[in-house]
This record gives C-alpha cells, structure tokens and sequence, in this order.
C-alpha cells in the first residue's frame, strides 16, 4: 500500500523556535551564559521534537473496514485496523478518517497511546450520516505530534475508496406489503392464490428418476414403452414499480431541493417495496430512469434477471472492504445497489418509459405501481398510469405517509 507523508511545524513550534532565536541573540548580546544555556536548551527541544513525529509514524499502516451496511441519513459502525511494521512501539498516535465528522463539519480522531512492535489494534468509530450514492473517500490518515507538538507528520493512504451508500430503511403500510405477497398466474389459466402448483404440459417418454406417479398408462399401452406426464411449474407473476426519478432542470432552487427530498424518499420506498418482495419469494419489475431509463426484472433474491435499456456506468473505484463476520454489502448486480446509484434524470418528459414498456409483455404483470415525487412530475406520468391502470403515488404529498414511513434512527423516536 503506498502513502504520502507530509510534514509541517505547527504554530507553537514556531513560537518556540522564535522564543529560542530571541534569546541566542539576547545572550549573544548581553554575553550571559545563562541566557546562552537556556536558548540551546530551547533549540534542543525544538530539533528533537522536529525528529520524533516522523519517527513515531514510521511503519504504521491503517485502514478503515465497514462493520455494518451504510444507509442514508444513518450512521453506522466502521472500524480502524491499525498494524505496526516497527520493532519499537509507536506512542501517541492519532487516527483521522474522512467518514468520521464533529458537529462542526471537522475530522474526528481517535487518539492511540501506545502501539507494540507487531501490534495489530481495531478501533470502532461512527461514521455519517451521509446521503444515498457513491462517494469516494481520501485513505484513512495516522498523525503524530509526539512529543511537545512542536511539529506534526502526517502519513496518508494514497488513492481513494467507493462508499456505497444505499437506501434509507422504512415500513410499509399492510395493505401494500400484502400486495407483494406470491400470487401465482398460468398462461391461459385462471389465477390462483397460494403456493405454487404444477400444471400438465405434455406427454413424453419415461426418464430415470421420473416420478413413477406420472406414469401415463394410456400413452404406455399405446406406445409399448413407459409413457409420463410432464408437468410445467406455475410461474409467479411480478407486479411492476414505476419509480419516477425525474427532476426537471428548470424548477427554481428551493422547489428543486424539495423535489429531490421527495426523490429520496421515492427512492427508499421502491427499495423497501424490493426488499419485502425478496422476503416473500416474490418478483418485481422496477422501472426508472437511471439515468436513462431502464427496466429492471428483479427475482425472489433481489438479483436481476433481466434487463432492457441502458445499463447504469461502472464504478471505477475500489470499494471499502467489510470487516469478517459482517454483514456483506449487495453485489454489484443487486437491485438495490441500482437504486443506492440511481442518479435523477432532468428530462421534463416521462414518455421514454413507454418505449421502454413496449419492449416487454407487460400481460403477465399481476399490478402496476407508480410513485412520483411532486405534484409537477406526477402530470407527466398520469397518461402513463391511466393507461396501465396503476396506482399513482406522490412522494411529497402528506398522505404517501400512509403508505410507506422511514425508520428513525437509532436513540430518536419514530416520527
């Protein structure tokens, strides 16, 4: 892993040494040996302490993991593993990382007093809250100003780190998690509600390991060999999201912050709405633009299957690496690692998702559902949901709040 160092003597360092040089000159003036015994002493202690920082920081290496999965408008759990290359201990050590912020907008840090030559130490800090999306993250950085803080040296991580943070966590109201339940539909059969059962496709020659229950006797008779009954398992309809993920260009600056509050909040739902889908064994059709529009057929795991449209871009960092034993973050093929990078499209025009609906059989569909985030969006995708029939959803309105309602946070009662 390679670093940059950076060295710089602080402001009481430079009080020191001009406190140091005041004297020499004073001693040289006044011929006071006494003065000349204090101001070397002072220079002494200023060399040294120029000396000690960069050889407390010598070997140490740092790096964040992630102990539990960030979600938006939440902290959560990363921890500092520290690892000392050196064969004598390292003393005073401070440990700053980017995801860790006062109040005051200012990098925190967890100070180590003492480090052991071969040492390996893991310290949990706190970071965010941060909002739903990639960010990329500076390395986690070790300071030491050891022994007077005359001067600091500063060893850093060279490149930077993709933190993906996902969709915040909510609940939703009974009747839509009902909704998502399994709810099984044959082509060219009446639907049933239940579990899955099995319906008969066609007649064919007996295979071993074949049910010897199937066994079709007529056929058997007619043919002279073992004859059965091949069965064709009943397929699960999934119902259809419609996220409407556009924020037009052109609103004014406050009701473009509203809108994208509403986004987010859109956005959490169809996460949610996923979530409880893959907790039934049930599918969902997720569409939206990301930016470009696309369809997303995701299955009772929450992997896509499918998908048509334009794929969203790559990320081009590495990602933070998780701790072991934690819980792993959503492969890159995930569904909800398509909604932690959705991205707003400024279209004005929701007719693009049309296209994209003819491209697909959309009778197989058990319900179509649309959220929206304002009033203005919504006009675009009324035509849209009239004609599928759908629910339309505005995120901004007061009564989306029967529908869907984020978690609070931890310590923080549920609003």
């Amino acid at each position: 892993m390679s670093v940059r160092r950076s060295f710089h003597v602080t402001k009481g360092g430079w009080a020191l040494l001009a406190v140091g040089t005041l004297l020499a000159l004073g001693a040289f003036n006044a011929s006071l040996n006494m003065t000349y015994l204090l101001a070397s002493l002072l220079i002494g202690i200023f060399l040294i302490a120029l000396v000690a920082p960069l050889w407390s920081t010598g070997r140490v290496d740092c790096r964040r993991t992630l102990a539990e999965l960030p979600r938006a408008g939440q902290t959560f759990k990363v921890e500092l593993r520290v690892e000392s290359r050196r064969r004598t201990t390292a003393r005073f050590l401070a440990l700053r990382d980017p995801l860790c912020r006062l109040p005051s907008g200012e990098t925190a840090q967890r100070l180590l007093l003492r480090l052991r030559p071969a040492e390996r130490i893991t310290l949990p800090v706190q970071g965010g809250p941060l909002r739903r999306g990639a960010h990329c993250l500076p390395g986690v950085s070790v300071a030491c100003g050891f022994p007077f803080g005359v001067a600091e040296s500063l060893v850093r991580a060279e490149g930077e780190e993709e933190l993906l943070v996902y969709p915040a966590q909510g609940a939703l109201s009974l009747e839509m998690s009902l909704a998502l339940k399994a709810q099984g539909t044959r082509v060219g059969a009446p639907n049933r509600v239940g579990i899955p059962s099995e319906e008969f496709r066609a007649v064919r020659e007996y295979r071993p390991g074949d049910n010897p229950r199937r066994i079709h006797w007529r056929a058997t008779a007619h043919h002279g060999t073992l004859h059965v009954r091949e069965m064709e398992r009943e397929r699960f309809a999934p119902m259809l999201l419609i996220l409407d993920s556009r924020i037009p260009a052109a609103l004014p600056p406050d009701e473009r912050r509203r809108a994208q509050d509403a986004l987010e909040l859109a956005v959490s739902f169809a996460a949610e709405v996923c979530r409880t889908a893959q907790r039934e064994r049930s599918g969902v059709a997720l569409l939206a633009f990301f930016p470009a529009p696309r369809l997303l057929r995701v299955g009772p795991t929450g992997e896509i299957e499918s998908a048509v449209g334009e794929p969203p871009p790559l990320p081009a960092l590495p990602p933070v690496a998780t701790s072991p034993g934690a819980r792993l973050p959503y492969g890159p093929n995930h569904v909800l690692t398509a909604l932690a990078r959705l991205q707003p499209s400024s279209g004005e025009r929701a007719g693009e998702l049309t296209d994209i609906l003819n491209a697909v059989e959309t009778a197989q569909l058990r319900r179509v559902l649309a959220v929206t985030p304002t009033r203005r969006t919504a006009l675009g995708l009324r035509a849209l949901a009239d004609e599928l029939s759908a629910r339309l959803l505005i995120a901004a309105e007061p009564g989306f709040s029967a529908v869907f309602r984020l978690s609070a946070p931890e310590g923080e009662a549920p609003a």
